[in-house]
C-alpha cells in the first residue's frame, strides 16, 4: 500500500451530489452503470460504477453519492478504456453531447469519438488543436443487428433472406460513406490548425501489450469471449498477412509517388 502525506489528502476536493441518472454502460468490459450525477455548482458529471451485482439502475436514482471531484480524467471507453486504463488512463463515459463542453472546459484532457467527418460536425478542432492516430481501439467503423433467436427461428425463409440483404447493404453503405467523406473532413480539419499527430511507436507497443493483458483476463472468466477470441484473432493474422501484400504496399507505394509530384 502506497502511503500519501496529509497535504495529498487536502488536496482532494469532495463533494456530495445526488444521482440523477443510471443506465447499464454497453461499453463497459465490466458490468457497470453510467451514472449522472448533479454536483450543485459543479453541474453534472458523468461516471461509470460497477454497481450491478448490488442494485437495480432504479435503485440509484436519487441516492446521494460521494465524489472526487479534482481528478484530471481522461475520456477513453469500452475495450480501449480498459486497455489503456493499465497504462495510467483514467477512463470516462461521456455522452456524445457533453464532450464538446467537457474538453473546453478542462474537465477531461482528450476523447475518443468516431471519425473527421463526425469529429467535424461536433466543432472539436475548436477545443482540441492534437488529433492521434491510428485509432487502434477501433480501427473502422462496424454495426451489428441482434435478432432473438427463437423470433428469428420463426421467420420465414424469405423474410429471413430480406432482412441478411438490408443488414448487409446498411453496412456496407455505411463503411463507404464513411470512406468518401473522411478525407475531405480530415483536410478542413488540418487547415484550420488541427495537428495530426502519429502515437510513438513505445505507445502502440505499450496499448498493444495492455489489450492482449486485458483480453487473456477476460478470458480467464469468459469461456465463451475466449473461444470466439481465439478464432477472431487466426482470422485478423492471416488477413493482417494478407493486406500487407494486397493492399499496404500499393497504398504505401502510390503515398510515396504522390510526395513525389507534390515535391
Amino acid at each position: 500500500m502506497q502511503i500519501i502525506e496529509w497535504q495529498d489528502f487536502e488536496r482532494v476536493e469532495l463533494r456530495v451530489g445526488t444521482v440523477i441518472s443510471a443506465a447499464p454502460n454497453a461499453k463497459a468490459t465490466k458490468p457497470a452503470y453510467v451514472l449522472q450525477v448533479d454536483l450543485g455548482e459543479l453541474g453534472i458529471r458523468t461516471s461509470s460504477a460497477q454497481l450491478t451485482a448490488h442494485y437495480r439502475a432504479d435503485e440509484l436514482v436519487g441516492r446521494q453519492v460521494l465524489c472526487v471531484c479534482n481528478f484530471a480524467p481522461k475520456r477513453i471507453a469500452g475495450f480501449g478504456g480498459g486497455a489503456l486504463q493499465k497504462l495510467g488512463v483514467v477512463p470516462q463515459q461521456i455522452p456524445g453531447a457533453d464532450l464538446y463542453p467537457a474538453l473546453e472546459r478542462g474537465v477531461i484532457d482528450g476523447a475518443e469519438w468516431v471519425s473527421p467527418a463526425d469529429d467535424e460536425k461536433l466543432g472539436f478542432n475548436r477545443v482540441a488543436q492534437f488529433y492521434y492516430y491510428p485509432g487502434w481501439w477501433e480501427w473502422a467503423p462496424s454495426i451489428d443487428m441482434m435478432v432473438n433467436q427463437r423470433a428469428w427461428n420463426a421467420l420465414p425463409r424469405h423474410f429471413q433472406a430480406v432482412l441478411e440483404a438490408a443488414c448487409a447493404e446498411g453496412w456496407h453503405w455505411m463503411a463507404a460513406r464513411y470512406d468518401t467523406l473522411n478525407p475531405a473532413a480530415l483536410r478542413r480539419l488540418v487547415a484550420s490548425g488541427t495537428q495530426l499527430r502519429a502515437f510513438p511507436r513505445d505507445v502502440m507497443l505499450a496499448s498493444h501489450k495492455a489489450t492482449q493483458e486485458l483480453y487473456q483476463e477476460i478470458g480467464a472468466g469468459n469461456a465463451r469471449f475466449r473461444t470466439i477470441h481465439e478464432g477472431w484473432e487466426r482470422f485478423r493474422q492471416d488477413q493482417q498477412a494478407w493486406f500487407r501484400i494486397a493492399e499496404d504496399s500499393q497504398a504505401n507505394f502510390l503515398a510515396v509517388v504522390a510526395q513525389q509530384q507534390r515535391g
